[in-house]
């Protein structure tokens, strides 16, 4: 009996050390928050899709009390930038946050700001300029339970408590941040050579924008020699890191802008304008293919076209038309000298 009881004592306080190793592994302050808005992510340049944007939430005060007690009430997790069905720059960022049944009511603001953004191989997009404006939200809750979350201004010691004006749980954009992905230009000289070549000749050719990010839905410009404006089109890098645009090359400087920094390009003629496939006789030749940065970059095409120039004899027969002559004026001096031979005779 004693041996039982023993038994039975140790397996109650083995059973009681478990239940408190549980307790203090179990993670009592986890927080759940229940209720969603957005706030717009708007980019200029370029939509680096795949990049993951980070930012920090800073509890400011209570407006009522001044309390800076955080409550934890919001939480504003990283985004990863996806490509949008309408073709847009914008992605939608989504704000976790909650209004617990024992929240005093009151104004709690928050304050956002974006910290990074880093590509899939989580380094930092330099060509990247972050927006560093402070976006103010108040979570707000009214004597009766009822609760919203708003865009306000910024608190400060004579404002007293915020009027909440923009409310983030409807459909429409309140407040958003904007980053710009930096472009840069190329020039696309083009070059005659030769005693054949044409130099109001143009060119079928088709530029091709190399990168290894997926950038999506940046506009390039291209625009003529002697314009001062052109024509906008809208690309996307492919599954295979690249994106292609047809053009017409012609004497002079091809200008192209709008093209996102990091992305090479090159260019290769297909055809003389006016020619199905076919280059009418000229030799392409190029400098080499160019990486976007700061500073303008250039590609020269050089088009190359030569032919003989027809002279009315061909060299292979003049020694034998030398000889003929030759013997011709022989000949003739020899009848020559036949009849005045035959003159003086008579």
């Amino acid at each position: 009996m004693k041996k039982f009881l023993a038994l039975l004592l140790a397996a109650m306080m083995l059973m009681s050390a478990v239940g408190v190793a549980m307790a203090d592994g179990e993670d009592t302050s986890t927080v759940t928050y229940d209720k969603a808005a957005t706030i717009e992510k708007i980019y200029t340049g370029a939509l680096p899709v795949g990049d993951a944007l980070s930012f920090e939430v800073e509890f400011v005060k209570e407006m009522a009390t001044g309390s800076t007690d955080d409550p934890d009430l919001l939480s504003f997790p990283d985004h990863t930038v996806t490509a949008t069905e309408d073709g847009s720059l914008t992605n939608k960022l989504t704000l976790n946050y909650r209004v617990p049944e024992d929240l005093a009511p009151g104004g709690y603001v928050y304050k956002l700001t974006e910290v990074s953004e880093k590509k899939s191989d989580n380094t930092a997009n330099t060509n990247v300029t972050l927006d560093d404006k402070v976006v103010y939200v108040m979570i707000s809750k009214l004597n009766d339970g009822t609760s919203s979350i708003a865009v306000c201004g910024k608190p400060t010691e004579e404002s007293g408590v915020q009027t909440a004006a923009d409310d983030l749980t409807d459909e429409t954009k309140k407040d958003d941040f904007t980053n710009t992905y930096k472009t840069g230009a190329v020039d696309i000289t083009k070059e005659f050579k030769g005693n054949a070549a044409v130099v109001t000749d143009t060119f079928k050719a088709t530029v091709t924008f190399t990168t290894k990010e997926n950038l999506d839905n940046f506009t390039v410009t291209v625009t003529p020699p002697g314009k001062t404006t052109g024509t906008e089109s809208k690309l996307s890098i492919d599954d295979a890191g690249k994106a292609v645009l047809d053009v017409t090359i012609e004497k002079g400087t091809l200008n192209i802008t709008g093209i996102p920094y990091g992305v090479t390009v090159n260019v290769k003629e297909s055809s003389q304008s006016g020619f199905e496939d076919n280059m009418n006789g000229y030799t392409d030749t190029y400098t080499a293919d160019v990486t976007v940065s700061e500073t303008k970059q250039t590609i020269t095409v050089t088009n190359t076209k030569d032919a003989v120039i027809p002279t009315g004899v061909y060299m292979d027969y003049i020694p034998y038309i030398v000889i003929l002559a030759v013997a011709v004026i022989g000949l003739v001096a020899f009848v020559a000298k036949r009849r005045m031979s035959a003159d003086r005779d008579d």
